[in-house]
C-alpha cells in the first residue's frame, strides 16, 4: 500500500505542471472572514495549504476538524493555511469555523477566481504549494488517505525536502 501511494504521489508531481503560482499568475487582494487583509504577497517563500470547501459540502465539513488539527500540528511562520469557502453567506461560513474552532485564514471566492484559476471541479479539493510556489500535492474530495498524504506531504515541506 506504501508504494501505491508513493506510485501515485510521483505521477502526480510528473503529470502536474511545475510553474510557479507567483509572478504574474495569481493576483488576488482580499480580506478574510476575521478582517484580516490577504495577498499574493503573504505566500511568498511560504508552505501553503489550500482547501476549497463549502458549508454545504458534508465531506468539506468532516475534514474541517482535521485540517486544523494538522495546522496547530505543523504551526509555524513558515506556513500558511487558507480555506477557500464557496459559499455566498458570510454568516454560515462564521458559523463553521466557530463550530470546530478553525484558526486559519478563510477567505469567501465571490467570483470563482481561485476555483478557476486552480480547476477546482470538485469538494473538498486541497493544495499543498512549496516555498518556490509550486504545487506539490492535489488532493480531490475527502478520505482519510487524504489527510495522511497532506500530513506527510506537510512532514517532507517542514523538512524543507521539497
Amino acid at each position: 500500500m506504501v508504494f501505491f501511494k508513493k506510485f501515485k504521489l510521483l505521477i502526480f508531481i510528473l503529470l502536474f505542471p511545475v510553474v510557479s503560482i507567483y509572478g504574474d499568475n495569481l493576483k488576488f487582494s482580499l480580506t478574510t472572514i476575521t478582517g484580516e487583509n490577504l495577498s499574493e504577497e503573504n505566500l511568498k517563500n511560504k508552505i501553503v495549504l489550500i482547501n476549497f470547501w463549502g458549508t454545504w459540502c458534508s465531506p468539506c465539513v468532516q475534514e474541517l476538524p482535521l485540517l486544523e488539527q494538522l495546522f496547530q500540528t505543523y504551526k509555524s511562520p513558515d506556513l500558511i493555511f487558507l480555506g477557500v469557502a464557496e459559499d455566498s453567506k458570510s454568516e454560515k461560513i462564521a458559523e463553521s469555523i466557530d463550530k470546530f474552532n478553525v484558526n486559519y485564514f478563510i477567505v469567501q471566492d465571490h467570483s470563482d477566481y481561485f476555483a478557476d484559476f486552480f480547476t477546482v471541479s470538485v469538494m473538498p479539493t486541497t493544495f499543498l504549494i512549496n516555498k518556490d510556489g509550486k504545487v506539490v500535492l492535489r488532493i480531490d474530495g475527502f478520505s482519510k488517505e487524504g489527510i495522511e498524504s497532506i500530513d506527510e506531504m506537510l512532514k517532507q515541506l517542514m523538512k524543507n525536502k521539497l
